[in-house]
């Protein structure tokens, strides 16, 4: 026994002193994970990607953007095309890789699979910056153990294994809120400035949903300039120069990376975000028949969105917590009950942890960003930011099925994956300080579920 102990430590220590090549490496098997779900998968095998995929295909066949009236990308039923949105940058990167393909081989399911490779590094490079970003906050294991559950999240998986928008985003989003945790620990600098432009333009052009992340990376970034920033004085300049510098990077590179499609969109339909140009190619193309099919929005029955969330038992938060962790193709095949079980008590005793670490840097005065020493101002900024993103990309998931197309799918809520990957690193990190809680945390769920509000009532969720 005292030689495996021994065996674990030097281990540990190895991977300690290769903590960049071990992330790395980290990031290469995620990629080849979901690189061979993507293979597997037969066409259309994800939601949306037999619609989505029409326009990588125009491109690579044309050469050219669609302007979304053409035939060839308009869904027969739905009757408009993912190409009235300027969110391009997923198939304008699936073209490519389709292009490269090409020089091997045109086989039809590989230009597929080509196309797919964007969202295979996507998936692979979200998890790769969370880690990055638990590393400055929390230490082993923490940081790692919530880095590979977000990674092998059975949902997870299969979202970064075809065609689609929504790892794009998410991608984006690891790699805003890794600058938010540099620039907090280290100050705004070109680096840090440049990781978040990345970030940025990514989520502009790839998902609406996730739009908060940039509107909280304006307050994020203007709320943790350094003190003194107006001081008079040498001192002062320097750093009013700095943060003048750091913004004029972010605005300009964003803006030049950005606004071309937009105003694309202005030039070509006359509109700036799409929607409008959606609704009138609905109005003349989309199949009546079809659409009769489709339950009817709460807003339209003139009911609320709290009569959406808890109808039929809280179908509607059933099925996305459910489709969150594990419904593939169309929502119709599930992960069994009793692994959903598993995932939601890593959860919620992550979270279960991570608000008694708030309550002790309350109470206690004790840094609640784990390892890294971080408190006050900054470390309150990145929280309530954090949150505030996370929140807000939620509620649009929510009004878009309240008001627009019921959808309950826990994909529509993987923006607040990073952040909720933050939250539970450090919450774990309470609960292995104090293993009472852990006790704690036992005595509250075998109540919960006495009173079937957290897990016992998801087996009675109709499909």
């Amino acid at each position: 026994m005292k030689a495996l102990k021994m065996k674990f430590a030097a281990a540990a220590a190895f991977c300690a002193q290769h903590e960049k090549a071990m992330q790395l490496a980290f990031f290469a098997l995620c990629a080849v994970y979901y690189f061979i779900h993507a293979v597997k998968l037969p066409y259309n095998g994800g939601a949306d990607e037999a619609m989505r995929y029409l326009v990588p295909v125009y491109i690579y066949d044309h050469n050219a953007l669609p302007t979304g009236w053409e035939e060839s990308v308009r869904n027969a039923y739905w009757g408009f095309s993912y190409a009235f949105y300027p969110t391009l940058l997923p198939s304008i990167l699936g073209t490519l890789c389709m292009k490269i393909c090409r020089i091997f081989t045109g086989d039809g399911f590989a230009l597929l699979v080509a196309a797919r490779v964007v969202d295979v590094l996507a998936g692979a490079g979200a998890v790769y910056f969370v880690l990055k970003l638990l590393t400055r906050i929390v230490k082993r294991p923490w940081n790692w153990m919530a880095a590979v559950f977000m990674a092998l999240i059975p949902q997870y998986a299969h979202v970064s294994s075809y065609f689609n928008n929504d790892m794009p985003a998410v991608f984006g989003i690891s790699m805003i809120l890794c600058a938010w945790v540099y620039a907090a620990l280290d100050g705004w600098n070109v680096k840090n400035s440049l990781l978040l432009t990345a970030g940025i333009i990514v989520v502009g052009l790839s998902y609406y949903n996730a739009y908060s992340w940039i509107l909280m990376s304006a307050v994020f970034f203007l709320g943790t300039q350094e003190k003194g920033i107006f001081a008079k004085g040498e001192e002062g300049k320097k750093k009013r120069r700095n943060a003048l510098k750091c913004m004029l990077l972010i605005v300009g590179i964003s803006a030049v990376c950005i606004l071309p499609l937009f105003i694309r969109n202005i030039v070509v339909n006359g509109d700036l975000l799409g929607m409008k140009t959606v609704a009138a190619s609905t109005a003349i193309y989309g199949d009546k028949d079809f659409y009769a099919t489709l339950p009817t929005t709460y807003q339209a029955q003139g009911r609320t969105v709290l009569d959406m969330l808890s109808d039929g038992s809280c179908y509607f938060i059933k099925k996305v917590l459910l489709s969150f962790f594990g419904a593939f193709g169309y929502s119709k095949v599930f992960i069994p009950y009793k692994y959903l079980g598993v995932y939601m008590t890593f959860i919620m005793l992550g979270i279960f942890g991570f608000i008694f670490a708030l309550l002790n840097a309350g109470v206690n005065k004790e840094p609640l960003l784990g390892d890294s020493g971080l408190r006050g101002r900054k470390a309150g900024m990145l929280m309530v930011c954090a949150s505030a993103a996370s929140m807000i990309s939620a509620g649009l998931a929510i009004w878009y099925s309240y008001a627009s197309d019921y959808q309950p799918q826990g994909r529509y809520y993987y923006p607040v994956l990073p952040a909720m990957m933050l939250m539970i690193a450090i919450g774990y990190k309470m609960v292995g300080k104090h293993p009472r809680l852990l006790r704690l945390f036992a005595c509250v769920t075998m109540i919960a579920m006495m009173y079937e509000a957290y897990f016992h009532a998801l087996v009675y969720l109709v499909d």
